[in-house]
Parts: C-alpha cells; structure tokens; sequence
C-alpha cells in the first residue's frame, strides 16, 4: 500500500474536488464547460510546472551540466518524463501560467489551412477567446476544494514514507484550511476571496513550516537564505496581498475615478 498511497490518493482527491467544484459551479451559476476547461489546462500547467521545476532546479545534473558557459546535454529528455518527479512550488506557478493563458486562449479545433473553393485543413491549435469568462470566479472554485485534494495527497505522501519533511504539523494546516472551506461552503463571496484566503493563509504557512522542519539543508537546494520553496510560496502570499488591495479598491474607487 504505501508505494501506491501517494498517486490513489491524490488521484482520489482531484476526483473528489472536481465533484464538489461542479456542485458549487451549478450553484453559482458559472458554465461547467469553461469549469471543465479551466481545470483541465490547471492539471496540465500544474504537472508540467511541478516537473520542470523538479528537474531543473533539484535534478539539473542529470538532464545537463554547464562547462564554461557552454551547455552540454546528458538527459534532455527527462525534461519530458513528467512522472519522474514533482514539486508543489512549480505546479503552483505552472498552474497559475495555465489559468492565464487560459484566459486568452482555447485549443480547439480550428481551420489552419484553406484554399477557397477547393479544400479546407483543420487542426487543433490555440485560438483567442471572444467571450467574456469570470476567471477569478473559477479560479475561486478551484482554490475552494484545493484542500481536499492536497490533503489526501499529503496523507499519501506521509504514508509512503517517501516525504521526511512532511509531518503532523503540516497536515493539521493543511486539514485546518479544509475545515475553514467548509465553515464558508455557503457563502457567497467577491470574486477572488478564495484565491486570497489560500494565499494569506496556506502559503505564508508552508514557508513557516520550512523553517520549522528544516534541519540541515544542503547549500544546492538554498536560494540565499530561503529554499526555492519557501520563496515561491512568499510570492504566493504576496501576490494574494496585492489581489486583496486590488479588490477592495475595486469595490471602494476614489471619487471621480471609474
């Protein structure tokens, strides 16, 4: 069981989230098929960002070294072997860089090539969005049963035994941001509450967490004084802080101002 906790789990958390986030979808009213979409390209952004990160970053030796400012392939391919290896910093920013472009763009099938009168070719491709879709509504339902999925995830990791630096303190967060979700499950709220509540809680948490568990930390994996983690998840926070000013500016404008 434990060498399969982790990937049954987290598999069971996102069936499980994308469940509850139909459920609040419909009682919002958003359209399923831009829910369905948007998630669609955050899994994607997500495990994409998680790997590179994981790779180049933590693993950069094996995929190429760097002699003289010159660059000399070993593994370029491991930048392709998503199943290789994650981290919750890059599939965070990944993810976010999936939901913006997201908002620009759809890959869908589209006519690439035509000749009038005589043939049309037709293929998948990234086309510019015409409609106007409330993203930050979205997102806010995504970020609302991101808990549950991630908990499950944790209790996989812990219980694999392949995660030293998971422990009870960060699963008791993690359970305690899932149980503040679901005190507010009925609430209606501005677009972006959620995606603030996650960054002014969860993420200045996990950077805490480091400093708590840390231990020995090899000088590889430091970005100055903080790992690469601990600064994504800081930008996390501050880019939360700087949506809430931006929100309650939105809802407060000065006068003579629109």
């Amino acid at each position: 069981m434990s060498l399969d906790a982790p990937f049954l789990l987290t598999a069971l958390g996102l069936v499980a989230a994308a469940l509850v986030a139909r459920h609040r979808a419909r009682r919002f009213g958003l359209e399923l098929r831009n829910l369905h979409s948007l998630m669609r390209w955050i899994v994607i952004g997500g495990l994409i960002g998680g790997h590179l990160i994981d790779a180049l970053y933590y693993r950069f030796d094996q995929v190429a070294e760097v002699v003289q400012w010159h660059v000399i392939w070993r593994q370029p391919l491991e930048l392709l072997r998503i199943w290789h290896g994650w981290r919750s910093v890059g599939g965070l920013f990944g993810a976010l860089a999936a939901a913006l472009l997201w908002k620009r763009y759809r890959f869908e099938s589209t006519v690439v090539a035509r000749l009038t009168g005589v043939f049309e070719l037709e293929g998948y491709w990234f086309v510019r969005r015409k409609e106007r879709v409330p993203l930050l509504a979205l997102a806010d339902i995504v970020l609302s049963v991101f808990p549950l999925g991630w908990a499950l995830h944790r209790v996989g990791s812990v219980l694999a035994l392949e995660r030293s630096d998971l422990g009870f303190l960060d699963l008791v967060l993690t359970t305690t941001l899932l149980v503040v979700v679901a005190v507010l499950w009925k609430g209606r709220f501005q677009a972006g509450t959620y995606i603030c509540l996650a960054g002014l809680t969860y993420a200045p948490a996990r950077v805490a967490l480091g400093f708590i568990g840390q231990g020995p930390t090899r000088a590889a994996d430091l970005a100055g004084s903080l790992t690469l983690t601990q600064w994504g998840f800081a930008v996390a926070a501050l880019l939360s802080l700087v949506l809430l000013v931006w929100m309650r500016w939105s809802m407060n404008p000065r006068p003579g101002v629109r």
